[in-house]
């Protein structure tokens, strides 16, 4: 027997003849014990940007990215509010009747051991239009791009509601023939998503729009968009200026 010992026994019992082995158990080897390598610790996380994101960054940067576009709680009330941390992202108002976002980035970030590499990063540039005039209704439009190709595939979402801008007061969602708000459902890029705002001859109004990248491996990124204001009246046009 390998690494023990056997004993054999013959007993002759008429004309069978019996046959009994019995093992003796080997010692046990001294168990050999190892440093284990330490394990990796692997995550996926999301940034947002309104300049091309880095390559290689640590989480606590990221989260310091997130802040710039996405502040964790609305801004201070003053002469007008922004519900649920909407914000207006850097841009221009173009003329009366065109407001147009500075690119916004979105960075889906692999990390090990709080190296985060970017794996995808998509740019975005929104627009909020009105046809001016009597008409009650604006037309929001997202240009969304690849920025770093090779990571997983992305896709768009939006969630979309109207505010009304209250001086010196809580805002509050459109009501008096507006579109509903609190909808939400998937973007493409480059199409007219139109609603309807206040139908009245006074009062400001402005878009809200939250717009998500999606990641195939489940990350996503959300910049909560806060529109320019339309000053509501018998001829709408965008206001000279806007709350943020």
């Amino acid at each position: 027997m390998v690494n023990g010992t056997s004993k054999l026994s013959v007993m002759a019992i008429g004309s069978l003849v019996a046959i009994s082995i019995y093992f003796t158990p080997a010692q046990a080897a001294p168990a050999t014990t190892h440093n284990a390598s330490p394990v990796a610790e692997s995550s996926t996380i999301s940034a947002v940007a309104a300049k091309p994101l880095p390559e290689s960054v640590s989480p606590d940067e990221i989260n310091r990215l997130n802040s710039t576009l996405n502040p964790s709680t609305p801004k201070t009330m003053s002469a007008s509010g922004v519900p649920g941390g909407y914000h207006r992202p850097p841009g221009q108002r173009l003329n009366n009747y065109r407001f147009k976002s500075s690119n916004i980035y979105f960075g889906n970030y692999h990390c090990v051991n709080k190296n985060c590499t970017l794996s995808s990063e998509v740019q975005a540039v929104w627009q909020e239009n009105i046809q001016g005039g009597s008409s009650k209704r604006w037309t929001l439009t997202t240009v969304a791009t690849t920025f770093k190709a090779g990571g997983p595939r992305w896709s768009l979402r939006y969630g979309y509601s109207c505010g009304v801008n209250v001086s010196l007061s809580t805002d509050h969602t459109c009501r008096y023939g507006a579109s509903a708000s609190g909808v939400s459902g998937a973007l493409t890029s480059r199409k007219n998503y139109s609603w309807n705002f206040e139908n009245r001859s006074s009062g400001v109004n402005y878009p809200m729009f939250a717009l998500t990248v999606k990641w195939t491996d489940g990350v996503t990124q959300t910049n909560r968009i806060r529109g320019w204001d339309v000053c509501n009246g018998k001829s709408v046009t965008l206001c000279s200026s806007s709350g943020t």
